[in-house]
């Protein structure tokens, strides 16, 4: 168990410091915080169906407070309800939800269920757990009085393919599943005694066409879900628009875990080879400027955009979309005005060269620089277009 401290440098750059590793002698399958000012309580699991239960001090100082066999098999996943104490869990080839109370150490009941949990969502501030089986059914529940489960909806898989992810953002009334490549999205509504609703909205494919979504994200502020593969890519969609905004190739094969930070604006992802990345999310996407009509899903635009495919294409399809224009250079004006002095500028982010002299061109000229490498020596490709 490694705890890291996440914090900025002298430049204001991320830096993230190990503060403390802890030996375990056991393989963790889960690990989890609830916080306060003085202390933390971290719980972890093991394959061996126990959870232990310490406290991190502000010090750093870890007490071991004692260790509860919950499962007979590896606990899959499991929730804490602050307030009361209770842990809500499930464990591998076991048809039950098993209640505990980690105070006293001590199993509450047991929830018989007519299927093997494959995948577990805890939802603490509105008591409630989501439940996949491995054919990818879905299965939700309202905890009350904290011992009783109420089945609010199933949703009965088709394609019989198992879920990845489940994530529900109570503050919008979504949730949204991933199997494979494919993001389904829910509405859902509530209403007095336990009546719930659930309106399926869309599905969203991602762009890695033979991908495997690995985490679901919602950011809230421009409502869009953002996606990791296990082919190292995020992918950030409009959730209402059914258009990706921004790909990303990151320096990882294989993204496993990411989380966005709402307050700080930040993805963390962790990757195959045991390091963190951490982006600030854009505000702005340059696809913003090449739809004239939001409602249009521009698809294959954006998905061309995303791949960095024919960007010169795009680029003039955007300045004519903004009532630009599209101006043609003549060679006998470009070539007169090569002896005069002109501006140059050079976009080393993207490789772009922008010629903007306007007192000797009428118009722009753009260079779109492809590096390719040989064993010998590097060379660039360049390709040229007018505005």
């Amino acid at each position: 168990m490694i705890i890291c401290n996440l914090y900025y440098n002298d430049k204001f750059e991320y830096e993230i410091k190990i503060i403390k590793k802890v030996e375990i002698e056991k393989r963790i399958t889960k690990l989890k915080f609830i916080s306060n000012n003085d202390y933390s309580v971290i719980f972890i699991s093991f394959e061996d169906g126990s959870i232990n239960i310490c406290n991190l001090y502000s010090d750093l100082n870890i007490e071991f407070i004692g260790n509860i066999k919950i499962h007979n098999k590896k606990i899959i996943d499991f929730g804490i309800d602050k307030n009361s104490g209770y842990v809500y869990s499930i464990g591998e080839n076991e048809k039950n939800i098993t209640i505990s109370e980690f105070n006293y150490q001590t199993i509450i009941s047991k929830i018989q269920i007519s299927f093997y949990p494959d995948l577990f969502y805890f939802d603490f501030l509105n008591h409630k757990i989501i439940l996949s089986d491995k054919e990818g059914s879905i299965y939700i529940y309202q905890i009350v009085n904290l011992i009783n489960l109420i089945l609010l909806q199933a949703i009965y898989s088709e394609n019989k393919i198992k879920i990845n992810n489940i994530n529900l953002i109570k503050e919008r009334n979504f949730i949204f599943t991933s199997s494979e490549n494919k993001i389904i999205f829910y509405d859902f509504s509530e209403k007095e005694n336990f009546q719930f609703s659930l309106k399926k909205r869309l599905e969203i494919k991602s762009l890695d066409k033979e991908s495997i979504i690995t985490n679901i994200e919602f950011r809230s502020l421009k409502s869009e879900i953002i996606i990791s593969t296990n082919k190292g890519n995020i992918e950030i969609w409009s959730h209402n628009k059914n258009y990706p905004n921004l790909k990303i190739k990151t320096q990882f094969k294989f993204i496993s875990k990411m989380k966005y930070n709402k307050e700080r604006n930040k993805l963390i992802i962790l990757g195959d080879n045991k390091y963190f990345s951490i982006y600030e999310l854009s505000n702005f996407y340059f696809s913003d400027l090449i739809r004239e009509d939001k409602n249009k899903n521009d698809f294959s635009i954006i998905e061309n955009l995303t791949q960095n495919k024919d960007n010169i294409t795009l680029l003039k399809e955007a300045l004519s979309r903004l009532s630009f224009g599209t101006i043609s250079t003549s060679e006998e004006t470009k070539n007169d005005s090569l002896s005069n002095n002109y501006s140059m500028i050079f976009n080393s982010e993207d490789k772009n060269y922008f010629n903007d002299d306007f007192s000797s061109l009428d118009g722009w000229e753009l260079y779109d620089i492809q590096e390719n490498n040989n064993d010998d020596y590097d060379y660039f490709k360049m390709n040229s277009c007018k505005f």
